[in-house]
């Protein structure tokens, strides 16, 4: 379901700007003056100028929304996760509404936000929108100070701001009362048929570590496609049952000795929290042992959450989650069972970021 695609930058933004205007005024000045010649009391009206300031055009495409899996402040909840989504072109305001750098940048709540948008004959953008813009004009160009609104299809006293502000990150999204007040931009075309891909939410029952089928030449495509563990890849040969026996056997256990933890294969797939979900792979390349987190994308390539590398010729791992009062947010990773030093957890922390631990 998580996909692998980073988010691709489209090639420039279209300013239009005031040539066509200038344009405009030199064709009414010549209908104008051959208007003089035929009837001296005849002036052509001049043409209204533009409702707003300078926008920028986007072209129709198919974009990544939301952000990677594992980003600072991504709440995966909340976020996509790099999904594509297609998108109609449109035009989106340059600055704040209403859209003049001369002008204050106005702050109001969602129903006054969208009504001042429909009164200049355009629209609140939408999140797609908005998040497409910001990626296209770089983050900064988006770093208001103030978070701004942007139009989804929920019905309900929650809307949607777009952090513009400090973190100046196009994928931040946030639920706040539609009575706040925010800074937006308008946006002009047809209404988007796509809305944002809102994550959905994991069943409790799906919480926690299982067994995941996955094929060697997957494990490797994977490890490949990680700049850090790329040179590990070829050789990599994940650790079976007989390995994770021996990493027990190291410590004077054995399975059926030990109640608080349940084995797994070399291969997991893990859930520690909603929306979240991680792969865990464990085996050897060359000399060195390997654990690594992984953050699927679905399109069959990953990114990197936690990896582990230890430097022992004959070291095996095994791996496994709890058995009391199953606590997902942490899995038992050991090279030894009950040794000192040789095995730890690899832990979903309340950050969300996912931490290998030696203990």
């Amino acid at each position: 379901m998580l996909a692998g695609l980073r988010a691709t930058g489209l090639t420039g933004l279209l300013l239009l700007s005031g040539a066509g205007g200038v344009a405009g005024c030199d064709r009414a000045q010549g209908r104008e003056q051959a208007a003089d010649k035929a009837s001296p009391t005849t002036v052509a009206a001049k043409p209204s100028p533009p409702a707003g300031g300078v926008m920028t055009s986007l072209a129709a495409a198919t974009i990544r929304a939301g952000s990677e899996p594992g980003t600072a402040g991504r709440d995966p909840t909340r976020a996509g996760f790099l999904v594509p989504v297609a998108l109609g072109a449109f035009e989106i305001d340059v600055a704040l509404f209403p859209n003049d750098p001369s002008k204050p940048a106005a702050e109001l709540d969602y129903a006054s936000a969208s009504n001042a948008c429909s009164s200049v004959g355009r629209r609140l953008c939408s999140e797609l929108e908005w998040e497409h813009a910001c990626e296209q004009a770089k983050p900064a160009a988006f770093a208001s100070g103030v978070r701004e609104w942007a139009a989804s299809g929920e019905q309900d006293a929650m809307g949607n701001a777009r952090a513009g502000g400090a973190q100046a990150r196009c994928g931040m999204r946030a639920r706040v009362e539609r009575t706040d007040k925010l800074g937006f931009r308008c946006c002009r075309g047809a209404e988007q048929a796509n809305a944002y891909p809102t994550p959905q939410a994991t069943a409790s029952d799906a919480l926690g570590a299982r067994p995941l089928k996955l094929s060697v030449e997957d494990m490797r495509k994977a490890l490949a496609g990680i700049e850090s563990l790329a040179a590990l890849a070829s050789g990599f040969q994940p650790f079976n049952n007989s390995d994770a026996d021996a990493a027990l056997r190291k410590g004077k256990r054995t399975r059926d000795g030990i109640t608080a933890w349940s084995f797994l294969p070399s291969s997991i797939a893990w859930t520690p929290a909603t929306a979240e979900e991680l792969v865990v792979i464990a085996g050897r390349s060359g000399a060195q042992a390997l654990i690594a987190v992984l953050y699927p994308l679905g399109d069959g390539t990953y990114a990197h959450a936690a990896s582990a590398v230890l430097n022992e010729p004959d070291a095996t791992v095994a791996l496994a989650s709890s058995t009391a009062a199953p606590t997902p947010l942490e899995l038992l990773w050991t090279s030894c069972y009950g040794c000192p030093n040789e095995g730890g957890t690899i832990r979903y922390g309340d950050d969300r970021r996912v931490v290998i631990e030696f203990r």
